[in-house]
C-alpha cells in the first residue's frame, strides 16, 4: 500500500512545499489499517459468497486496491489537520520547518485527491455507488468528529452519561471512517450478493471496533504525553474517567475493561454476518488493536 500511495501522480499537480510536507506523512511509519479492512472485507465476502462470478479479475482486484489507497489518503488528510489542531503534543508530529497553514492545504488537497480517485474508480468499474455515498458520509462525520473534539463537555455527575459521550465522539472522530467505511466498502466492492444484507450490521461492528481502536490508542499515548502548558485531546479520556471512576480517578484500569468489552461484542456481533467465522477471524487477527500494559 505505502508504494501505491507513494505513486500517487496527482501529487506532481502540489506546490512543492505540500509536495514536501505531504510525503513526510507519506513516509511514516503506518499499519495501514483502513486498507486492511477493506482489503481483507472485500476477500471474505468474495471468497465465501458461494455465487460463480465473484472470484475476481486483475481489473477488480486493481479496483480495490484504488479504494483502499483512497481511504488511506481520508486518513493522512484527517491525520494532517489533527496534527494542526494539536499543535503541540501530538501523537504525529509534523515535520518541524512545516509551516501550520501547509498542514491545513496539504490536508485538503489530500482529501480532494483521495475522493476523486474513489470516485473514478467507482465510476470506471462500475460498483455499487452506495460505496460514494459512504466515503462521504464518512469524510463529513469526520471534520464534524473533529469539532466535537475540540468542544468536548463531560456531563459532571452521571457515569454512564460521561462514558456514551466519549464514544459517540470516538465514533464520529474514529469509527465510522477507520472501521466502518472500510468495512461497508469492502463488502460492496467485493461482487457479494450478501453485502447489502450487511451493511447495518458491518455499521455496528465498525463503531464497537473503532470505539476499542481509540480507547487502545489513548491508552498507549496518556502516559507519554507531556502537557506543556496545553490539555491534548487524550485527556478527554482521563475526564471522563475522573466522573466514572471517582475513587480512582487516574486509573485507567476502567478504560482497559471497556476496551475488552468491546472487543468482545465485537466478535460476537461478527458472527452475525454471512460470513461469520471468516469475519470473526478478521476481528481476531487482522485488526492491529494493540494489547495495552501500560
Amino acid at each position: 500500500m505505502r508504494e501505491v500511495l507513494r505513486q500517487e501522480f496527482e501529487l506532481q499537480q502540489a506546490a512543492p512545499e505540500l509536495r514536501s510536507v505531504i510525503r513526510h506523512y507519506l513516509d511514516r511509519p503506518a499499519g495501514f489499517l483502513r486498507s486492511r479492512l477493506l482489503l481483507e472485507t472485500a476477500r471474505i465476502y468474495r471468497n465465501n459468497d458461494g455465487s460463480a462470478d465473484v472470484a475476481g479479475t486483475a481489473d477488480q482486484e486493481s479496483a480495490r486496491w484504488q479504494l483502499a489507497a483512497g481511504l488511506e489518503l481520508l486518513h493522512l488528510f484527517a491525520l494532517m489537520h489533527d496534527d494542526w489542531l494539536d499543535r503541540g503534543p501530538a501523537a504525529h508530529r509534523p515535520p518541524a520547518d512545516a509551516a501550520p497553514a501547509l498542514l491545513l492545504l496539504g490536508g485538503d488537497l489530500l482529501h480532494t485527491l483521495g475522493m476523486r480517485r474513489i470516485r473514478r474508480t467507482v465510476e470506471e468499474h462500475r460498483l455499487d455507488h452506495r460505496i460514494m455515498d459512504i466515503v462521504e458520509d464518512a469524510a463529513v462525520t469526520t471534520i464534524n468528529g473533529q469539532v466535537a473534539e475540540m468542544h468536548f463537555t463531560v456531563p459532571p455527575a452521571d457515569g454512564a452519561a460521561a462514558k456514551e459521550a466519549l464514544f459517540r465522539l470516538y465514533d464520529k472522530k474514529t469509527g465510522v471512517y477507520t472501521c466502518v467505511a472500510p468495512l461497508q466498502v469492502g463488502a460492496l466492492c467485493s461482487g457479494s450478493t450478501t453485502a447489502r444484507q450487511d451493511l447495518p450490521i458491518l455499521r455496528e461492528l465498525g463503531l464497537m471496533l473503532g470505539r476499542a481502536f481509540q480507547l487502545g490508542d489513548d491508552l498507549e499515548d496518556i502516559p507519554r504525553l507531556e502537557l506543556n502548558g496545553e490539555t491534548p485531546w487524550e485527556y478527554n479520556l482521563l475526564r471522563v474517567l475522573q466522573v466514572v471512576d471517582r475513587d480512582s480517578p487516574t486509573s485507567l484500569e476502567q478504560a482497559r475493561q471497556w476496551r475488552e468489552q468491546l472487543l468482545d461484542a465485537a466478535l460476537k456481533t461478527a458472527g452475525t454476518t454471512s460470513h461469520p467465522e471468516a469475519m470473526g477471524s478478521l476481528v481476531s487477527n487482522c485488526i492491529p488493536l494493540k494489547e495495552v500494559t501500560t
